[in-house]
């Protein structure tokens, strides 16, 4: 067999991007690569790689560029914690959303008060009785919460299909 001709370069880089220079620290302390060289010509050749097909051409090199496959506890714990932001934002925005409809639809009944000539008062806005909206918007979104329901529904059954 023999033994691949290593040639030595030496190229001092300087890394302005204090998340790319956290990331190379996170990725020593995996113990993947054996040392900063080693993750550096690794990084470097996948990202050779990938500036040649940006310019749409291929270029092979004499040794595969291949990252190390990451655990699969700790991708599913990371998938996991994701999820787990998705939700949270989700809830923070049906709320955001419910307050901004509330607001909405109250400046909308206090501009059609105001053109009707109704009287309007600090109470009756604070009650939030002007909160909700007129029955052609409240009808729209009657529709749409009932058709995210029967996705909603249709998903969980197929779900339960699946598992069983």
């Amino acid at each position: 067999m023999e033994q691949e001709k290593k040639i030595k370069n030496a190229f001092f880089v300087r890394l302005y991007d204090a998340e790319t220079v956290r990331a190379i620290g996170e990725l020593i302390q995996t113990g993947w690569y054996a040392s900063i060289n080693e993750l550096m010509n690794c990084a470097i050749g996948i990202g050779i790689e990938k500036i040649y097909l940006g310019l749409g051409k291929r270029r092979h090199f004499s040794r595969p560029r291949e990252i190390p496959e990451v655990p699969a506890l700790d991708a599913i714990d990371r998938v996991d914690r994701q999820l787990k932001k998705v939700r949270l934002l989700t809830e923070d925005m049906y709320i955001l959303m419910n307050s901004i409809e509330a607001l909405t639809a109250s400046v909308f009944n206090v501009q059609r008060a105001a053109i009707k000539g109704e009287e309007l008062n600090e109470e009756l806005l604070d009650s939030g009785y002007l909160a909700a909206l007129p029955d052609t918007y409240r009808e729209i979104k009657d529709n749409l919460v009932a058709r995210f329901r029967r996705k909603l529904a249709k998903e969980r059954r197929s779900g339960a299909n699946q598992e069983g």
